[in-house]
């Protein structure tokens, strides 16, 4: 039943703050509620350079081949307003995301989840 309900949440941020809504009155003494908090936040927080990418605007040039999306809220005359994106930078969101969840799968320690009091 939580997860259908957890699933029809539709954005990110908003699971997060039922998670850690729902940590701050977990009552347990098998985990450590506090770093496992920290991570889902952490975690919470670099959603923020996926959904730039996903629902951004973006841009390729037919003759460098550069891509850039667009920062709308950006001041129109800044650097700012475009951002070249590369692969790396992409990589680099990846590896940040696994790291994370790889923490927090060892902090719940997930096969004994389950098992909690």
């Amino acid at each position: 039943m939580m997860q259908a309900g957890y699933y029809r949440i539709p954005t990110l941020e908003a699971r997060v703050k039922l998670i850690r809504a729902l940590i701050s009155s977990w009552e347990t003494t098998t985990f450590d509620k506090e770093a496992i908090d920290l991570e889902v936040s952490k975690l919470g927080k670099i959603s923020g350079a996926r959904n730039h990418w996903i629902h951004g605007d973006w841009c390729a040039s037919r003759t460098t081949h550069e891509v850039v999306i667009f920062d709308h809220r950006a001041p129109r005359d800044g650097a700012g307003r475009r951002k070249p994106v590369k692969a790396a930078d992409i990589e680099n969101h990846i590896e940040a995301v696994q790291k994370r969840t790889h923490k927090l799968k060892g902090l719940i320690k997930f096969n004994r989840l389950a098992l909690s009091p």
